[in-house]
Protein backbone atom coordinates (compact mmCIF):
# COMPACT_ATOMS: atom_id res chain seq x y z
CA UNK A 1 0.00 0.00 0.00
CA UNK A 2 0.98 3.38 -0.90
CA UNK A 3 1.08 6.45 1.53
CA UNK A 4 2.05 10.20 1.56
CA UNK A 5 3.15 11.41 4.88
CA UNK A 6 3.66 14.95 5.93
CA UNK A 7 5.17 16.02 8.56
CA UNK A 8 5.61 18.84 10.32
CA UNK A 9 7.79 20.14 13.12
CA UNK A 10 8.58 22.95 15.19
CA UNK A 11 11.70 25.54 14.16
CA UNK A 12 13.21 24.40 17.79
CA UNK A 13 12.52 20.60 16.99
CA UNK A 14 14.76 20.50 13.33
CA UNK A 15 17.75 19.48 14.64
CA UNK A 16 16.89 16.70 17.12
CA UNK A 17 14.50 15.53 14.10
CA UNK A 18 17.40 15.33 11.36
CA UNK A 19 19.72 13.99 13.64
CA UNK A 20 16.55 11.43 14.51
CA UNK A 21 16.26 10.74 10.86
CA UNK A 22 19.84 10.34 10.20
CA UNK A 23 19.25 7.40 12.83
CA UNK A 24 16.09 5.87 12.30
CA UNK A 25 14.94 7.34 8.79
CA UNK A 26 13.32 3.70 7.94
CA UNK A 27 9.84 2.85 7.60
CA UNK A 28 8.65 -0.49 9.96
CA UNK A 29 7.95 -2.88 7.18
CA UNK A 30 8.08 -0.52 3.85
CA UNK A 31 10.00 1.19 1.88
CA UNK A 32 10.46 5.13 1.58
CA UNK A 33 9.96 5.53 -2.49
CA UNK A 34 10.22 9.17 -3.00
CA UNK A 35 10.67 12.17 0.04
CA UNK A 36 11.14 15.97 -0.67
CA UNK A 37 10.78 18.83 1.43
CA UNK A 38 9.20 22.14 2.09
CA UNK A 39 12.09 25.24 1.07
CA UNK A 40 11.10 27.06 4.06
CA UNK A 41 11.38 24.68 6.18
CA UNK A 42 9.04 22.51 9.07
CA UNK A 43 7.42 20.30 6.64
CA UNK A 44 8.35 16.99 4.66
CA UNK A 45 6.93 14.98 2.01
CA UNK A 46 7.37 11.49 1.90
CA UNK A 47 5.93 8.51 -0.08
CA UNK A 48 6.14 4.89 1.75
CA UNK A 49 5.19 1.58 0.42
CA UNK A 50 3.92 -0.80 3.23
CA UNK A 51 2.97 -4.42 3.25
CA UNK A 52 1.09 -3.89 6.03
CA UNK A 53 -0.52 -0.67 7.45
CA UNK A 54 0.31 -1.08 11.03
CA UNK A 55 4.09 0.00 10.08
CA UNK A 56 3.27 2.87 9.80
CA UNK A 57 1.38 3.38 13.23
CA UNK A 58 4.67 1.99 14.77
CA UNK A 59 6.98 4.37 12.61
CA UNK A 60 4.57 7.31 13.65
CA UNK A 61 5.08 6.35 17.26
CA UNK A 62 8.78 7.03 16.60
CA UNK A 63 8.24 10.61 15.64
CA UNK A 64 5.14 11.79 17.63
CA UNK A 65 6.99 13.21 20.33
CA UNK A 66 8.85 15.86 18.03
CA UNK A 67 6.92 16.34 15.04
CA UNK A 68 3.07 15.99 13.69
CA UNK A 69 2.59 13.40 10.96
CA UNK A 70 -0.75 12.91 8.53
CA UNK A 71 -1.11 10.09 6.63
CA UNK A 72 -2.68 9.85 3.66
CA UNK A 73 -3.44 6.56 1.45
CA UNK A 74 -2.71 7.35 -2.29
CA UNK A 75 -2.82 5.36 -5.49
CA UNK A 76 -1.50 6.34 -8.84
CA UNK A 77 -3.16 8.37 -11.06
CA UNK A 78 -5.14 6.60 -13.24
CA UNK A 79 -6.62 4.02 -10.93
CA UNK A 80 -8.86 5.59 -9.58
CA UNK A 81 -10.58 5.51 -13.44
CA UNK A 82 -9.78 2.02 -13.72
CA UNK A 83 -11.55 1.01 -10.50
CA UNK A 84 -14.56 2.80 -11.28
CA UNK A 85 -14.80 1.64 -15.54
CA UNK A 86 -14.41 -1.99 -13.88
CA UNK A 87 -18.04 -1.53 -12.46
Amino acid sequence: MLFMTIVTWEPEKRDELYKRFAEKGTVTGGKIIGGWSAIGGGRAFRLVDVDDPKGMVTTCNIWSDIAKMEIIPVMESGQPIKLVSKK
